[in-house]
């Protein structure tokens, strides 16, 4: 329970807690001021480059059983040392089973 709390639980956390509601998304579409450019930023070849590419990249690496790209997915809590690779993995398979009974449709 330990491992679940340091590794898994602030994953799904943030990733909960980053998705836009629709509210949210409405009052941005109808802005009316101008979208300010950003700088151009490498992209990553994980597709990291907001939580629910994140979320779908883990996902589909886990559902494919690359479990070693799963885990590149978890950042661990700053300070905690990262667990031996094959826990890694068993956890990023353990995260698959629950994500798949909480949400059916994945």
């Amino acid at each position: 329970m330990n491992v679940f709390r340091r590794v898994v639980l602030p994953f799904v956390l943030v990733a909960a807690w980053s998705v836009p509601s629709r509210a949210q998304s409405a009052s941005h579409a109808t802005s009316s001021t101008p979208a300010a450019v950003q700088p151009s930023v490498p992209s990553d070849p994980l597709g990291r480059e907001n939580p629910r590419g994140c979320i779908i990249g883990f996902i589909k690496a886990a559902q494919e059983e690359r479990y070693r790209v799963a885990v590149q997915y978890f950042q661990p809590i700053t300070g905690c040392p990262r667990l031996p690779a094959d826990e890694e993995e068993k956890l990023a398979s353990q995260l698959l089973t629950i994500l798949s009974q909480k949400f059916a449709s994945l």
